[in-house]
């Protein structure tokens, strides 16, 4: 979940994704996905790894000249 830059440290993104969480029970979702991840975004990826989530497709953008 992307937060602006000024309020990465924050938790807010962290406090969004959290109150989320008792919706996406409520309507049993077993499973979600969050796209355009950049792979260079480490507190973004810990953070969903450390919650359980998993990497399974990767997607590449190549620029040709």
């Amino acid at each position: 979940m992307h937060v602006a830059d000024e309020f990465l440290v924050s938790g807010l993104g962290g406090a969004l994704f959290a109150s989320l969480l008792p919706v996406m029970q409520k309507w049993q979702f077993e499973e979600f996905e969050v796209s355009w991840t950049l792979e260079g975004n480490a507190k973004a990826r810990g953070s969903l790894e450390r919650a359980g989530g998993q990497l399974y497709k990767r997607f590449r953008i190549y620029e040709y000249e």
